[in-house]
């Protein structure tokens, strides 16, 4: 089993609430990087300032990437959600990824990591020629597109933690699921491995304990050197991928 390198990407994010400090404050504390995905038109100050706080003091375990725009659906088939795919002209979706891009790196600064993650992990081929026009360097959604044509660099995150029922609503978690998953993708040749999870639906205690154990399975796998945990960032600065 080769050793990867693991990111954790956190979706949907933008308010300080109890479970998102919870979250926070768990992986932290384990010295766990993470990487917040935060939707730029629906960010709060609280938040904007606790990230700033906390990226100050723990540089190598914060990154903020960007995550679409307003997160809105705008595809009439519900069960393919996306905010940017083809029932949307170049037009709109660059002024939506212009208008997000602006304001995260107005709120972060340096701190703010030039990465979009599309909301739902929709796009199209109009999104990708976009985040290319526009040098952003790092793109990150659920699976890789097989393409030289693009100058950025792709890091999807291909291991889920939630799961939902047809009618959206999340499932319970399940730790053994969870580690199944992950495993399954140990021998695939990339060097890194990225896992998602949203964690506003973890809305259940046992649900949010089954969460911190397959963090710290992943902190396990790490002190026994079978992964290297990190912040997406050290993924691209170290050119691994």
């Amino acid at each position: 089993m080769n050793r990867k390198y693991v990111f954790i990407r956190n979706d949907d994010l933008y308010k300080k609430d109890e479970l998102f400090l919870n979250v926070s404050e768990f992986l932290l504390k384990h010295n766990i990087p993470i990487n917040y995905a935060i939707i730029p038109a629906r960010l709060e100050t609280e938040l904007m300032r606790y990230l700033v706080r906390r990226k100050k003091r723990y540089p190598g375990l914060i990154d903020i990437l960007q995550h679409g725009w307003r997160h809105t659906n705008y595809n009439l088939d519900k069960s393919d959600k996306y905010e940017f795919g083809t029932l949307r002209s170049y037009s709109q979706q660059k002024r939506d990824i212009l208008k997000g891009y602006k304001r995260l790196k107005g709120a972060f600064g340096s701190m703010f990591l030039e990465c979009f993650v599309p909301p739902y992990h929709g796009f199209d081929n109009t999104t990708l020629k976009i985040v290319d026009e526009l040098s952003i360097p790092l793109f990150s959604a659920g699976v890789f597109i097989p393409s030289n044509k693009f100058s950025f660099s792709q890091i999807p995150a291909v291991v889920s933690i939630n799961d939902y029922a047809n009618d959206g609503k999340p499932l319970n978690i399940r730790l053994e699921l969870m580690i199944k998953r992950f495993l399954s993708h140990m021998n695939s040749p990339n060097t890194f491995l990225g896992v998602v999870f949203h964690h506003k639906t973890i809305k259940k205690s046992r649900d949010l304990k089954s969460v911190f154990n397959f963090f710290m399975f992943l902190k396990k796998l790490e002190q026994e050197k079978h992964i290297f945990l990190v912040p997406i960032s050290k993924i691209y600065k170290s050119l691994i991928i």
